[in-house]
């Protein structure tokens, strides 16, 4: 998408490139791509670095693009939102593995190195830090998806994942259920299986409940009853938060407008929830002087 294809100010799209990066399986890369996308108004501190960043981040399969679904843009950038776009400036990443940030189908596929979440954490932040000069975080969102461990699961779009009387509002009849599943399948085909691959791997360490207590920053997470990818019955999200000094929980309950782990595509759900977490928030830093 082109500044000319969307109504946000400042919207622009770049690339920030790492050389001679370094993954922690001790493979290197020669120039690590991160692409990336802004948009906002940008406040500075004397020393010139952005004070009032917002870090977008989007599911484990995803790309920065997503934050620009109207279901999520409209509710959250327009005037009076709660990241009103004359106040935050707002930061989109492809994270390593996708979209336009480097990933195995640009060349190397089966050559690629092998990448974790580290990596695409290490990454990040030297993209906000070093690319972008961001002094401060006013705020973190982010979803994730878990990837499926067989490709009929994925062809189908992840049906386990969508709240059960979505679909079925989707597709009340056999017939109307095999036509879903064959746009669906469509569409997963066109994915590179080299990009799938690397994509799930980088997900089989994953496990942030040792380094839970070293979290400073205030948490909000939000999760739907429906929610078949991380179900709430198992009761992980209570016991996790008792190890963040500053976190809170709330559990969507399903209802007409739900859509189970999808539910984040949709911030009239959630907004409410940010609105109130942000008033808790301390005062932003001030930003320099004209």
């Amino acid at each position: 998408m082109s500044a000319d294809e969307t109504k946000w100010p400042n919207y622009r799209e770049g690339d920030f490139v790492i050389p001679n990066y370094v993954f922690r399986s001790g493979e290197t890369l020669p120039e690590l791509k991160l692409h990336y996308r802004t948009l906002g108004t940008a406040r500075r501190n004397a020393a010139g670095k952005i004070v009032n960043g917002v870090l977008l981040l989007q599911g484990n399969t995803g790309t920065g693009a997503n934050w620009l679904r109207p279901s999520l843009a409209d509710e959250l950038f327009g005037p009076g939102q709660p990241l009103d776009a004359t106040q935050y400036f707002m930061i989109m990443q492809d994270a390593l593995g996708r979209g336009g940030s480097s990933k195995p189908s640009d060349g190397l596929r089966g050559n690629f190195p092998r990448y974790r979440y580290r990596d695409m954490v290490e990454s990040g932040y030297r993209l906000i830090t070093e690319g972008l000069g961001i002094a401060h975080l006013r705020l973190v969102i982010g979803f994730y998806e878990t990837n499926p461990r067989h490709y009929i699961y994925a062809a189908a779009g992840n049906f386990g994942t969508e709240s059960p009387t979505r679909i079925q509002e989707m597709a009340p009849t056999l017939a109307a259920a095999n036509a879903l599943y064959e746009r669906r399948l469509a569409e997963a085909v066109k994915g590179d299986a080299n990009d799938s691959l690397w994509a799930i791997e980088a997900i089989m360490d994953y496990n942030p409940e040792p380094d839970l207590d070293k979290i400073k920053a205030k948490i909000l997470l939000i999760n739907d009853a429906e929610d078949h990818a991380n179900p709430p019955e198992l009761g992980t999200v209570e016991r996790a938060l008792k190890q963040v000094r500053d976190g809170r929980y709330v559990l969507i309950p399903a209802g007409p407008n739900t859509h189970g782990h999808f539910s984040h595509y949709y911030a009239q759900l959630w907004k409410p929830f940010l609105i109130e977490f942000m008033k808790t928030l301390g005062p932003p830093l001030a930003a320099a002087a004209d």
